[in-house]
């Protein structure tokens, strides 16, 4: 991993933890957004720029999204 992502791949493992948004089938829909504002609040060592942080963290999710939802 390039240590420049590790930031982000942190974040988004907090994230990951218990901020997923799910149908009443148990399908992912995506991460629950204002959850995801207070670990990204409470970690801004990890990501000097949340702009950057977020869209990143959104292209994770969508990648997260299809493994998860098969």
């Amino acid at each position: 991993m390039w240590p420049d992502n590790w930031g982000v791949v942190s974040l988004f493992l907090k994230c990951a933890v218990s901020q997923w948004v799910l149908t009443p089938q148990g399908r992912v829909l995506g991460f629950n957004y204002p959850g995801v504002e207070v670990v990204m609040r409470h970690n801004t060592p990890l990501v000097p720029d949340a702009a950057l942080a977020f869209d990143q963290l959104q292209g994770m999710e969508a990648a997260a999204r299809g493994v998860l939802n098969g």
